[in-house]
């Protein structure tokens, strides 16, 4: 038996024999062919279209400049001028116009600097600035701007721009190297003070001579410090209050300077002022003066004053050295010591009224009218004695009132309860 053979292989004319497992390759390679013969068709195709297409025309790029600007001083004080010098540089291969330089701060001020000039590729402007602090510059390092402005060629248009620096400077107080000088804290101690001073010193001033202690000169002792820096406290709080921000007194400007200094006097005087008006007008109305030793009716009004309801005063015995002296006890408006006499009053030929009648209504049941008789005095119509003569040891002095040389006077004893007047 014969068996019959499979294969792939086919003849051909000529006894060559054709494999036909390769057949999925040859389609697939042929399949390639076909692909890459319609690609390169296509892009022959649209070759023409790109080469024909105009490529844009690349924007131009703008000008490098370098802008710089130094102070002439970083510390300058409250309305203080100072020099910035500016440094202007263009590095690029395009001229510029250089126009303005501008400031822009809360502290300093300045004019716009106007320069309107070329400047060439790869040159460099030098310029200077002027700037001043403002009056009300806060006391601290700020940071300023500086703007420059120049323009450029873009296609035949000027092109504005502006290219901005910082500018570090610092305003301080005027003798704040001074005060540097200072042990730590004292500085700024004193300068809390400041305002307070003048009005410490004033106040001492007035007051010493109000009490009739001279002209002194006033001095400002430990045991004032402290009363001294509360009120300085609460001077910084008020202004801090009133002025609704951080604000801080210029004392570097001397009128600012001057202000507060006679502000402060002023204030200081003002309290001791006042009490020396108040007492020069009790010292008028009920002080003794030397007057009053021989005017009986000026004396009787004063010592009317310090009498109770019925005319009591008291009869008093006291020792100058070894001097003995006797009288009413009478005090000035400061409290000094006096002594007087007890007197006796009439009616003078003025009173237009019976002075029986008059006596009654001067002294009644409700005591004594004090009023209705130094009206009475006023207008003369009473004429008024010694009664009962100040003592000096064995002596008597014929005055109604003796100031001055009972000064040192001291009290024997309580004494005994007297009447100022007694009526004829």
């Amino acid at each position: 038996m014969r068996i019959r053979e499979t294969s792939l292989c086919r003849p051909l004319a000529g006894g060559i024999f054709f494999d036909w497992s390769w057949l999925p390759f040859f389609a697939m390679a042929i399949l390639l062919v076909a692909v890459a013969g319609m690609l390169s068709t296509a892009s022959l195709a649209q070759s023409p279209k790109v080469a024909g297409r105009p490529s844009p025309t690349p924007l131009p790029s703008p000008p490098v400049i370098e802008f710089q600007a130094v102070p002439a001083t970083d510390l300058v004080e409250r309305g203080e001028q100072t020099l910035v010098f500016l440094l202007i540089s263009n590095k690029s291969e395009k001229s510029v116009r250089v126009s303005t330089v501008v400031l822009a701060s809360t502290s300093f001020i300045a004019d716009p600097l106007v320069i309107n000039s070329d400047l060439p590729a790869f040159r460099s402007l030098q310029k200077q600035l002027v700037i001043k602090a403002k009056d009300d510059a806060a006391f601290k390092a700020s940071k300023s701007v500086l703007s420059l402005e120049y323009s450029w060629d873009l296609g035949g248009t000027p092109t504005p721009s502006i290219q901005r620096t910082d500018l570090s400077m610092e305003v301080r107080r005027r003798f704040d190297e001074e005060a540097k000088g200072l042990p730590g804290g004292t500085a700024a101690f004193l300068y809390l003070l400041l305002p307070i001073l003048p009005a410490l010193l004033a106040y001492q001033l007035i007051n010493r001579r109000r009490l009739n202690e001279g002209w002194n000169m006033p001095t400002l002792g430990a045991d004032q410090i402290v009363p001294a820096f509360f009120m300085a406290v609460i001077f910084s709080f008020v202004l801090l209050l009133i002025a609704k921000k951080n604000y801080e007194i210029n004392y570097s400007e001397p009128r600012v300077f001057v202000i507060v200094l006679v502000l402060s006097a002023a204030a200081g005087v003002l309290i001791p002022g006042i009490r020396w008006l108040i007492d020069s007008i009790r010292w008028r109305l009920s002080g003794f003066n030397d007057e009053d030793t021989r005017d009986g009716k000026k004396y009787l009004s004063k010592a009317l004053r310090q009498c109770s309801t019925f005319g009591k005063l008291i009869w008093t015995t006291g020792k100058i050295g070894e001097v003995k002296w006797q009288g009413i006890r009478l005090k000035q408006p400061n409290g000094t010591l006096v002594l007087g006499a007890t007197v006796q009053i009439a009616g003078s030929n003025k009173l237009k009224e019976d002075w029986a009648t008059t006596k009654k209504k001067i002294l009644s049941d409700k005591g004594l009218d004090a009023a209705y008789l130094k009206r009475l005095l006023k207008k003369g119509m009473v004429d008024v004695a010694i009664l009962k003569k100040i003592q000096v040891d064995t002596a008597s002095r014929n005055e109604f009132v003796v100031i001055d040389e009972v000064k040192g006077f001291q009290d024997q004893g309580a004494g005994a309860e007297s009447d100022l007047l007694r009526m004829s």
